[in-house]
């Protein structure tokens, strides 16, 4: 089932904010939306199919990428910190990461993963084209993410990628 599902009625009505039809139409993760939104306003945008598996996210900003003065970006998601990137000291705006739009896709993620699994939940957020433009983001049983990742139908450079832990 995809967390699109959740908010086709409000989707119905035009009630939708760009960020949540970027998560429902279909669910599409972009690391650059995330970096350019925010992180915290697409995790929202996941709250009730969240909380239908036994998560509730509480996400807020300590640091945010498009402020003055930001020395990087980093999120706190259920009390836990979570630095996404820090800015090049001597380059102000440019990610010390290599893959700033991998990160701000796999490591909240990989949290949200594991708030699942300590809920007891069998689902999980599997990601397609992880860390691009066009990812796409979809909360299945972990057994359909196994069957998606085996088929012959999906060439292997688009299997889906589940995020797991954060170090």
């Amino acid at each position: 089932m995809l967390c699109a599902l959740t908010h086709i009625n409000q989707e119905a009505s035009g009630a939708l904010s760009a960020v949540d039809r970027a998560w429902a139409d279909p669910a599409r993760w972009r690391g650059a939306l995330a970096i350019q939104a925010g992180c915290e306003e697409l995790l929202r945008s996941m709250s009730d199919a969240l909380r239908h598996c036994g998560v509730s996210l509480n996400v807020e900003s300590v640091r945010r990428p498009r402020d003055d003065r930001s020395t990087g970006y980093t999120l706190r998601i259920n009390g836990e910190l979570l630095d996404l990137f820090d800015y090049d000291p001597a380059n102000p705006g440019m990610p010390l990461a290599a893959g700033p739009w991998m990160d701000c896709t796999v490591k909240p993620l990989g949290l949200v993963n594991r708030l699942l699994d300590e809920a007891g939940s069998s689902d999980r957020v599997a990601v397609f084209c992880s860390g691009g433009n066009d990812g796409l983001a979809v909360l299945l049983p972990l057994e359909a993410i196994q069957v998606l990742a085996e088929s012959k139908l999906i060439p292997e450079h688009d299997w889906p990628v589940v995020p797991s832990g954060v170090t």
